[in-house]
């Protein structure tokens, strides 16, 4: 908890505990946002690119990913960080598929 710590005489915890402090609300800005847009993303695509969409639906599917999330960290125990990295990479395999055949497109429609 102390490695960012420089103790001297006056100040004998250094910076330690005010960094991780700082680190966790980061961290907690950082994965709240990222959830806010994921769900924004999912509701967008869910009412088929209409912008008029229920705020009742964008709540939804922010409880979804949460639930999904927290049912993948229960089911993994020990190792639920690695089911919750194979979730993603499973999910993001049909993406680079598709990625692979927009870039094999693009080089078509260039030559």
């Amino acid at each position: 908890m102390y490695s960012f710590s420089f103790a001297t005489e006056t100040f004998t915890q250094g910076f330690g505990p005010f960094l991780s402090g700082l680190t966790i609300v980061a961290l907690i800005i950082y994965f709240i946002t990222s959830s806010d847009s994921a769900s924004l993303m999912v509701d967008h695509m869910a009412s088929n690119g209409r912008s008029d969409h229920h705020w009742i639906q964008r709540i939804f599917w922010g409880f979804t990913e949460g639930a999904v999330c927290t049912g993948l960290m229960v089911a993994g125990q020990e190792n639920a960080l690695v089911a919750l990295q194979s979730a993603a990479v499973i999910a993001g395999l049909p993406f680079t598929l598709f990625l692979c055949f927009q870039a094999q497109s693009a080089w078509i429609m260039c030559s």
